[in-house]
């Protein structure tokens, strides 16, 4: 998906890449937590380790 989508540099260094505009509202201004939604891929992680 080159050439699409909306990377976020956020202050400590952290790179968040987003599909698109929709996803980034999401979870930047709803402040949703990614370890509670399942198309992430921090989903379970806490869980699986």
């Amino acid at each position: 998906m080159h050439g699409t989508g909306l990377l976020l540099v956020r202050r400590d260094g952290a790179l968040n890449w987003f599909c698109s505009r929709r996803c980034f509202v999401y979870m930047t201004k709803h402040k949703k937590d990614s370890r509670r939604i399942k198309w992430t891929s921090f989903y379970g992680k806490e869980r699986r380790a």
